[in-house]
């Protein structure tokens, strides 16, 4: 997996690099989990709009790690699809695809790359020892 970025307050990314990442609170485009991105400069400016105090987590996978997961690939009309379905039922923050990571364009910027990570399993490797979480 390349190298992807998660905006937040400094004081959460803090945290998060600790090991604390947790694929529950989150909701987003393909609903609950954590989301990270390939953009740094996107992340800082989305964490820039939600805090006073904003930084970006970079998280570090090893790809050999990263290829084991159970993933799911969505193309943008299959994102742009179950984006207008989860807010139309109001599942942003509660909708899980039952597999490890979702991986698909960012709806509203579809040049960048997003992942959804909504397992227990994915939350593992985000916080174990072979993935890098740094904050920038």
């Amino acid at each position: 997996m390349p190298i992807s970025y998660h905006g937040t307050s400094r004081n959460h990314a803090a945290y998060m690099a600790q090991g604390n990442i947790s694929v529950a609170p989150g909701r987003g485009e393909f609903g609950q989990g954590f989301y990270t991105q390939h953009s740094s400069g996107n992340a800082m400016r989305w964490a820039a709009g939600r805090s006073p105090n904003p930084a970006v987590l970079v998280v570090d996978i090893p790809a050999q790690d990263y290829v084991n997961l159970h993933r799911v690939f969505f193309s943008l009309k299959a994102a742009r699809s179950l984006n207008r379905r989860l807010r139309n039922r109001n599942e942003t923050a509660s909708y899980r695809h039952g597999c490890d990571v979702i991986e698909g364009p960012l709806v509203s910027n579809p040049q960048i790359q997003q992942y959804k990570f909504e397992s227990k399993v994915a939350e593992n490797l985000l916080n174990g020892p072979v993935t890098t979480r740094t904050v920038i």
